[in-house]
C-alpha cells in the first residue's frame, strides 16, 4: 500500500455555484432560489424572457429530494433580437485566476438550437466567446469553458457571463439567418424552453495574505459626506494609498442620511469593493465595512441593548456591526466585527464603556463562538480607552475584550517612524492616547505579517496624490493597519499510515476549520472519493478506510 499526497491545497475553488434548489429545502421542485448555493453572485434574466423553477430530472444535481432547475421561456419572435435574450450570472473573480465556467443545460424541441456564451470585464459590454450547440430534450451535463487565457477576466470584481440565444448564421457563419429549433422535426417557438442547472464558476485562489484597516473618520454630524468634501477626499486618498482589503469605518454620519454617500466614496477611492453599513444607533452615526472580497451577510448586534446585566443602568451606545466575508482560499467565511464604544473619561461614561465591553465579551462567548468557533474573526474599532494609559474611573474595557472567553488577542501597532502606538488626536499639537484597536482571533494573531499606525505626514518620500496633511484633514483619529498571511495556505504533513485487519488508518496535520478529501486508486490513474468534506476540528485528522486489495493508493487534498 502506498500513500500519495500530491496537493497541499485545492487546485481550484468554487467561486459561486447555482443549483436553484430552495433554501431551506422544501421537497418541491417548482420552488427555488436564484441565490447561489455556494459563494456569492447574482443571477438575472436578459431581455424579455421569463423564468420559473421545475424538476431537473437528469441534471448532475446530487440532491435527490429537492432538485430544481431554472426554466427559461417567452423567447423573441423568429428573426428578431439575435443574442439579446437569455440569462446572466455576475461573479466577481477578485483573488482568483484560471477562471472556468461549468453548467448543465437542456433544450426543448422548439427552443433555439444555438446559444452564445458571452462575457464582460466591465459589467456592461459583453463579448462573444463560445457557441453552444444543443440537442433536444436531453440534459447535456458538465459543459465547461475556460477563460484562463482571456485578458481581464481574473481578479475582476465586474466579471459576468450570459447565455443568449443566437441565429444559426452568426453562430456558424453559415445557415439560416434566424433561430433554428433544437429538434429537426419541430418549428422554432416562442414557448420553447432552455433549462439550466449546476451553473458553477471556479478559479484558483491567489490570495496569500490580506490587510485590514480600522478608521474612525470623525463623520458624526458632518453636513457634507460627498466626495466634494475636503475631509472625505483626505480619507479617500489615504485608503487609496494603503490599498487595504477590508476597512472598518466608525462614525459614518447619519445627518442628512449621509451614510448613503458611502456608495460614491467606495466607487471613487475603493472601486469594485463591496459595502455594508450598520443600522442607526444613537442618532448621529453608523458603522460601515468596505471589502475587496464579497460581503455575503451583515448585521448590527447589540444595538441599543440593555446593559443592566453588565453593570450599567442604560443601553449600549451604538452597536457591534458584523460583516461575513468570503476571502478567496479560505475554507470558512471570515467574520469582521466593528464597534465604537462609549466616549469620554467621566465616571458615568467609563462605567458604561466597561459594560459595553462586557456585553461584547459575553456575545462572543455565549453566541458567536458556540456555532462559529472554527471560523476566523477579528474585532476592530474605536474603543475609547488606552490599555497602557488608564484614566480615573476606567474598568479595563480592553482587558475584558481580550479576555480568554472572547478568543481575541491584544496587538499594539506602532508608526514605523515614530514608534508611537497612540492614535489620537492628530489634529492636536501632540498625540496623547490610544483609542483604536485591531484584535484578531488566535489563528489570525499567529499569522500577522505587519502592522502600523498610519500617518500621511510620516510617509517619505511623499506619495501623490496623497497629501502629507491628509491624516490631519481627515479625522482626529489615525487609521490602524494590520496584514496577515493566509493561515490556511500552509503544507500539511502525514503523521502515520497503519494497516490492521484490512483497515487503513491515516493521520495528518490540519488547520482547524480547514476541509479535506481523501481519494483512493488501484492504478494511480482512476481515483474515487473515499471521504469528502472532512472538516478539521483540531490540529489533526484520523481517518479509517477499507484496504482490502493487493495494491491500493490514497491521496489527500484540501477542498475549497
Amino acid at each position: 500500500m502506498t500513500l500519495v499526497v500530491p496537493l497541499a491545497r485545492a487546485a481550484a475553488a468554487t467561486i459561486a455555484q447555482w443549483d436553484f434548489n430552495s433554501v431551506p429545502p422544501d421537497a418541491n421542485a417548482n420552488t427555488g432560489t436564484l441565490s447561489p448555493a455556494i459563494g456569492f453572485g447574482e443571477a438575472a434574466l436578459v431581455g424579455g424572457v421569463t423564468g420559473s423553477f421545475t424538476a431537473s430530472n437528469g441534471s448532475s444535481d446530487p440532491n435527490a429530494t429537492d432538485t430544481s432547475n431554472w426554466r427559461i421561456t417567452t423567447w423573441p419572435a423568429q428573426d428578431t433580437q439575435n443574442k439579446q435574450n437569455g440569462v446572466r450570472f455576475d461573479v466577481g473573480t477578485v483573488g482568483f485566476r484560471n477562471i472556468r465556467v461549468r453548467w448543465d443545460q437542456r433544450n426543448s424541441n422548439t427552443a433555439s438550437k444555438y446559444a452564445r456564451l458571452q462575457y464582460t470585464t466591465n459589467g456592461t459590454a459583453f463579448v462573444d466567446f463560445h457557441v453552444i450547440v444543443m440537442t433536444n430534450e436531453t440534459w447535456i451535463n458538465g459543459q465547461s469553458v475556460s477563460f484562463a487565457s482571456v485578458p481581464g477576466v481574473e481578479d475582476n470584481p465586474r466579471f459576468a457571463i450570459q447565455f443568449v440565444t443566437e441565429f444559426e448564421r452568426t453562430a456558424l457563419d453559415s445557415g439560416t439567418n434566424g433561430y433554428v429549433p433544437s429538434s429537426p422535426t419541430s418549428a422554432y417557438g416562442l414557448n420553447g424552453t432552455l433549462r439550466f442547472d449546476m451553473v458553477s464558476v471556479t478559479g484558483e485562489p491567489t490570495v496569500t495574505g490580506f490587510s485590514l484597516v480600522s478608521y474612525n473618520v470623525l463623520g458624526r454630524d458632518q453636513p457634507d459626506w460627498t466626495t466634494n468634501s475636503a475631509q472625505v477626499r483626505a480619507i479617500g486618498r489615504q485608503l487609496a494609498h494603503l490599498k487595504p482589503d477590508i476597512v472598518g469605518f466608525q462614525e459614518i454620519p447619519e445627518t442628512n442620511a449621509n451614510y448613503l454617500q458611502m456608495t460614491g466614496f467606495v466607487a471613487a477611492y475603493l472601486p469594485g469593493y463591496y459595502l455594508a453599513t450598520g443600522q442607526r444607533t444613537d442618532g448621529g452615526e453608523r458603522s460601515s465595512v468596505a471589502s475587496r472580497f464579497p460581503i455575503v451577510r451583515s448585521k448590527s448586534w447589540l444595538a441599543r441593548s440593555n446593559l443592566t446585566a453588565f453593570g450599567y443602568a442604560g443601553v449600549f451606545t451604538r452597536d457591534l456591526f458584523e460583516a461575513e466575508i468570503l476571502v478567496p482560499g479560505f475554507p470558512q467565511p471570515f467574520h469582521f466585527f466593528n464597534t465604537h464604544l462609549k466616549a469620554h473619561p467621566d465616571e458615568d461614561s467609563s462605567i458604561r464603556r466597561a459594560a459595553e465591553a462586557r456585553t461584547i465579551s459575553n456575545f462572543f462567548f455565549t453566541a458567536y463562538l458556540t456555532t462559529n468557533s472554527l471560523r476566523p474573526y477579528v474585532l476592530v474599532g474605536d474603543m475609547n480607552e488606552d490599555i497602557f494609559r488608564p484614566r480615573t474611573y476606567e474598568q479595563g474595557a480592553i482587558q475584558t475584550l481580550t479576555s480568554s472567553p472572547t478568543g481575541l488577542r491584544l496587538t499594539s501597532p506602532r508608526n514605523p517612524l515614530t514608534n508611537d502606538e497612540r492614535t489620537w488626536s492628530i489634529q492636536n499639537a501632540n498625540l496623547t492616547i490610544r483609542f483604536d484597536y485591531i484584535l484578531p482571533c488566535a489563528l489570525l494573531f499567529s499569522n500577522i505579517t505587519g502592522s502600523q499606525v498610519f500617518r500621511s505626514d510620516m510617509v517619505f518620500p511623499t506619495a501623490p496624490p496623497m497629501l502629507s496633511s491628509d491624516s490631519a484633514t481627515a479625522a482626529d483619529h489615525l487609521p490602524v493597519v494590520m496584514s496577515f498571511r493566509n493561515p490556511y495556505d500552509v503544507p500539511f504533513n502525514i503523521r502515520s499510515l497503519t494497516i490492521s485487519n484490512q483497515v487503513a488508518t491515516v493521520r495528518w496535520t490540519t488547520i482547524p476549520g480547514d476541509r479535506y478529501r481523501v481519494e483512493s486508486s488501484a492504478d494511480l490513474i482512476a481515483w474515487q472519493s473515499t471521504a469528502t468534506n472532512l472538516i478539521a476540528l483540531t490540529g489533526e485528522i484520523s481517518l479509517q478506510t477499507q484496504a482490502n486489495t493487493a495494491r491500493q493508493f490514497f491521496r489527500i487534498a484540501r477542498e475549497r
